[in-house]
C-alpha cells in the first residue's frame, strides 16, 4: 500500500509546486490578460504578419483538409487579416471606455490602425491584402500552401461588408479615445456608404442557406460587395485568380451578425437613415422572434454571436432591435448552465464553452441595466465560470484559449474554422470589465 501512496503523494506535491493559485480578483485577472494581449501583438513586420496585428489562425477538417486546403489533421496555419485585427482592436475599445483607467490599451489601439491600410481598397476594406499572381494583382492568404494551387481562385475574395464594418467601427472607436471626437461626428465616406446600399438583398436568388430559413428578398445588407449575377465573374472553383475577383461558390449571401455589425456602424455615426437600415432590422428581429438565431450567423457557428452582436448595435443606439430584446434576454437565461457558462446548441457547431459564455456574457450584459438585481445571479456566475478557466503562460500572464472565433463559407460552415488566443482573451476581458461591478456586489 505504501509503494502506490508515496508515488501519488510526490505527483501530488510536484503539481502544487509547478501549480499556480489561481485569483478571484477581477482587477488582476484583467490586468494579466490585457497583458497577454498586448504581448500577442505585433511590435514589427514579422513572418507574415504587420506591426500591429495579432495572431490567427485557420484549421481545416474533413473533406476541406482532404482536398488541400490548410494542413491535414488539423494543424493550424497562420493568417493575418485586417478582420481579426480591427475586431480585437473594437472589443479592447469597449473595455477601455468601459475601464479608462486600463492604459495599456490605447497604445495597442493605436498600433492596430497602423496595420489597416494594406487591407484597403479605395473607401471600402478587404478581408486579404493584395498580392501578385504571375503579375495580375489578386487577393489572398499570405500563407503559403494554404490551398493547393488548383483551387487558389477560391481565395480572389471581393472586399465585404463585415471587414468594412468591423474596420470602420475600430476608426470611429479610436477617434472616441484618442480625440474625443463623438461616433456621430465620424463621417464615414460617401463611396463607402453607398457601397453597403449597392449590395442588398433585393430582387434576386436566395442563397440556399438563406432561403432555408426564410430569408428571401429581405433588403438587408449582402456579406459580399460584388453582383452575384455579374456575367464576368469566374464561375466554380477551378478558375484561376488572375481571372478575376470571384464570391465563394458563386452566391451572395445574407448573415445576420454580419448585419448587426453594419448597423452598429451606421448606428454609431448617425447614418439610420440609410438604404437598408431599416430590413436589416426588420431582418435581426425576424430571426429573433423565429429562434433562428443559432444557425443565422453562416460564417458564425455559434449559438450567441449572434446575440453578441446584435446587442453591440443595440448598446450603440439602434433602438429598432428593442422589440426581441425581451426575448434574446430569455433565450440566454434559460440556457445558461448550472456551473455559470454556456456552450452551443448540438448540432450548431463545435463545444466552445469559453467562446460561448463569453458571447452569452457580453450581450446579457449589453441588452440589461448596469447591476440589474433579476440578471444579477447569472452575470455572477457567468463571471465566475471565465475566472475559474484561464490559463496561465510562462510570463505570469492569463490567457484563454482561441476558440472558433468564425468560419468558412456556408459549405464549410464546421469544417474550416478560424481562432485566435487574444480574440478569445479580449472578448472574456470585455466581459468581465463591464461585469465587475456585479461581482463587488456579491
Amino acid at each position: 500500500m505504501k509503494k502506490i501512496i508515496l508515488p501519488t503523494l510526490i505527483v501530488l506535491s510536484s503539481l502544487q509546486s509547478f501549480g499556480f493559485k489561481r485569483s478571484t480578483n477581477a482587477n488582476e485577472v484583467i490586468e494579466k490578460s490585457l497583458n497577454y494581449v498586448k504581448a500577442k501583438q505585433y511590435k514589427l513586420d514579422q513572418d507574415l504578419y504587420t506591426a500591429g496585428e495579432w495572431p490567427a489562425d485557420m484549421k481545416s477538417y474533413f473533406l476541406p483538409a482532404l482536398l488541400g486546403v490548410g494542413k491535414l489533421f488539423a494543424q493550424p496555419t497562420e493568417e493575418p487579416t485586417s478582420f481579426a485585427t480591427s475586431s480585437i482592436m473594437n472589443l479592447l475599445a469597449e473595455t477601455y471606455l468601459t475601464n479608462p483607467s486600463l492604459n495599456q490599451i490605447p497604445p495597442m489601439i493605436d498600433l492596430g490602425i497602423s496595420s489597416l491600410s494594406k487591407y484597403k481598397n479605395d473607401e471600402v476594406y478587404s478581408y486579404y491584402q493584395w498580392q501578385d499572381y504571375k503579375g495580375t494583382k489578386v487577393r489572398g492568404p499570405l500563407a503559403p500552401g494554404y490551398v493547393p494551387g488548383y483551387i487558389q481562385g477560391l481565395t480572389n475574395i471581393p472586399t465585404d461588408a463585415d471587414t468594412t464594418s468591423t474596420t470602420y467601427t475600430a476608426l470611429v472607436l479610436s477617434n472616441l479615445i484618442n480625440f474625443n471626437q463623438k461616433p456621430s461626428e465620424y463621417q464615414v465616406p460617401q463611396s463607402a456608404l453607398d457601397t453597403f446600399e449597392t449590395h442588398r438583398d433585393l430582387n434576386r436568388k436566395s442563397h440556399y442557406y438563406n432561403w432555408l430559413d426564410g430569408i428571401r428578398k429581405s433588403g438587408a445588407y449582402l456579406t459580399w460587395f460584388q453582383n452575384d449575377r455579374d456575367p464576368n465573374m469566374p464561375r466554380g472553383v477551378f478558375p484561376k485568380p488572375d481571372k478575376g475577383i470571384r464570391i465563394p461558390f458563386g452566391f451572395n449571401d445574407v448573415d445576420c451578425v454580419v448585419n448587426a455589425n453594419v448597423l452598429r456602424l451606421l448606428t454609431l455615426t448617425n447614418n439610420t437613415k440609410a438604404p437598408g437600415y431599416g430590413d436589416s432590422c426588420r431582418l435581426l428581429n425576424f430571426v429573433i422572434q423565429k429562434n433562428k438565431q443559432t444557425q443565422c450567423g453562416i460564417y458564425y457557428p455559434n449559438s450567441y454571436a449572434v446575440f453578441f452582436s446584435i446587442s453591440n448595435a443595440y448598446k450603440a443606439g439602434a433602438q429598432c432591435l428593442s422589440e426581441t430584446k425581451s426575448q434574446a434576454i430569455s433565450f440566454i437565461i434559460s440556457s445558461q448552465k448550472d456551473d455559470g457558462s454556456w456552450d452551443n446548441e448540438e448540432g450548431i457547431g463545435r463545444t466552445d464553452t469559453i467562446q460561448s459564455t463569453a458571447l452569452a456574457l457580453n450581450a446579457l450584459i449589453n441588452y440589461t441595466e448596469k447591476n440589474s438585481p433579476q440578471y444579477r445571479h447569472a452575470v455572477q456566475a457567468g463571471m465566475r465560470y471565465l475566472m475559474n478557466q484561464y490559463l496561465k503562460d510562462s510570463d505570469d500572464q492569463y490567457y484563454w484559449k482561441g476558440e472558433v472565433f468564425f468560419s468558412a463559407v456556408a459549405q464549410a460552415r464546421n469544417t474550416v474554422l478560424w481562432r485566435s488566443n487574444a480574440y478569445t482573451t479580449a472578448l472574456v476581458v470585455l466581459a468581465l470589465t463591464k461585469g465587475q461591478n456585479y461581482l463587488e456586489l456579491e
